[in-house]
């Protein structure tokens, strides 16, 4: 069993009363423009993490890659040229 302590590109999101365990994987990042959410993911979300939570995961995502070194980023896809 994974938990917080496991390999640094997952980090555990804990069971509660009305959401499994689960697991964020910093290696299977993707990026959905603000215009495209709606054909990706339900709206609106049924349920949020908490603020403290989020911090939490914002360190740990920004520490993984930090480790990793700088990623190459095709622009040009991004901006549509």
């Amino acid at each position: 069993v994974l938990g917080n302590n496991g390999p640094s590109h997952y980090h555990c999101l804990p069971q509660t009363e009305f959401a499994p365990l689960g697991f964020l994987n910093f290696r299977s990042v993707i990026t959905v423009a603000v215009d495209h959410t709606h054909e990706k993911f339900e709206l609106p979300p049924e349920a949020q993490i908490s603020p403290p939570f989020v911090k939490d995961i914002v360190a740990r995502f920004s520490s993984f890659y930090a480790r990793q070194g700088q990623p190459d980023v095709d622009f040009t896809g991004l901006m549509g040229f």
